[in-house]
């Protein structure tokens, strides 16, 4: 427990000092701040906050406390929220055009790039075919791959079922049911706790949607539903029960708590806290590259020095990762794309 602590102070002691480095550099220049709903400097803030609880999640679950379990999927929630949020904003601005060109450089080139690296530092044996099937997501080597898996999955259905928009309005939300439906029956449990997360983003960012809010009180009282269905699920009739009814009780508990915590830093940043949201968003811009780093650098045995070392060495490589992704894409003539 007290490496947990000490890992989560470090962690704020960090944000914080990269937030004041970016109010000091940015004295002069324009405030970043907007007040309309899940703006899109908000959901980088909300990225960066959606990576750090999976940190927390995981170094929990290395720590041996159990408390922290529910951080990681909780985590990854908010980002499956923010890219169906995303790519339906990007949907009403530009179609499909590009749309796989987009998601190549925002999110496959970096994951190429970070297992290309583990194959040769970090994987001790590994096959050809093993290669051939973690690049293609079949069977990924990434410790936390399957989240590449579930992003892709969401993407071709995203792609096809807004074909089917085109042809007939309202088909884009029945293909997107069908795929949370599937991912949910035959998936396995880190794929259910997920099967809404997406399809509410787009739902989110559609026109038609009449219940957007920047009220911190509605994500206080999501926040406390979440925490209850958490309770509800450690009830031995609930255990004990039918998978479709614990798993459901999990998906929504996950979705709730990720919802209670994007409407509480919305909030934040349309209030201009500016210490906490500018290093929320620093953090954000580089969210996708320390999800992917973390994970080879989690340290296995704890230790104060070690927590340290985790911490400087994932934003290190995170950066250089963000700044190679960049490069390439300049290489290649590509025109600057939102990240995921």
């Amino acid at each position: 427990m007290k490496y947990v602590f000490f890992s989560i102070g470090l962690m704020c002691l960090l944000i914080l000092l990269l937030g004041n480095l970016v109010l000091i550099i940015n004295r002069k220049k324009e405030k970043l701040f907007y007040t309309n709903f899940l703006c899109k400097y908000s959901m980088t803030a909300i990225k960066g906050m959606a990576i750090l609880i999976i940190i927390m999640g995981h170094l929990g679950n290395i720590f041996g406390v159990r408390v922290f379990n529910p951080l990681g999927s909780c985590g990854v929630a908010i980002f499956l929220f923010c890219s169906g949020y995303g790519l339906q904003k990007s949907y009403y601005k530009k179609n499909l055009k590009n749309y796989w060109k987009k998601r190549f450089f925002a999110a496959y080139i970096p994951y190429i790039c970070i297992e290309i690296i583990s194959y040769i530092f970090l994987v001790k044996e590994i096959s050809a075919l093993e290669i051939i099937k973690d690049i293609i997501l079949i069977d990924t080597v990434h410790p936390f791959g399957w989240y590449m898996q579930c992003l892709f999955i969401w993407y071709i259905s995203f792609y096809f079922s807004s074909l089917l928009e085109q042809r007939k309005q309202g088909l884009k939300y029945w293909g997107l049911f069908m795929t949370s439906l599937l991912l949910f029956i035959f998936m396995r449990s880190l794929f259910k706790q997920q099967a809404v997360s997406f399809v509410l983003g787009v739902w989110m960012a559609s026109d038609n949607s009449k219940y957007k809010t920047d009220s911190i009180n509605i994500g206080i009282i999501l926040g406390i539903l979440g925490v209850a269905l958490l309770g509800i699920k450690q009830i031995a009739i609930i255990r004990n029960s039918s998978w479709i009814i614990f798993y459901a009780v999990e998906m929504f508990q996950c979705t709730l708590l990720g919802m209670s915590i994007i409407l509480i830093v919305d909030n934040l940043v349309k209030n201009k806290r500016e210490i906490i949201s500018k290093s929320l968003y620093c953090i954000g811009i580089i969210s996708y590259e320390i999800y992917l780093i973390h994970a080879f650098l989690l340290p296995q045995y704890p230790s104060y020095h070690g927590i340290f070392i985790f911490y400087v060495l994932t934003l290190l490589c995170s950066l250089f990762m963000y700044v190679t992704n960049k490069l390439i894409k300049r290489s290649c003539r590509y025109e600057k794309v939102k990240s995921i």
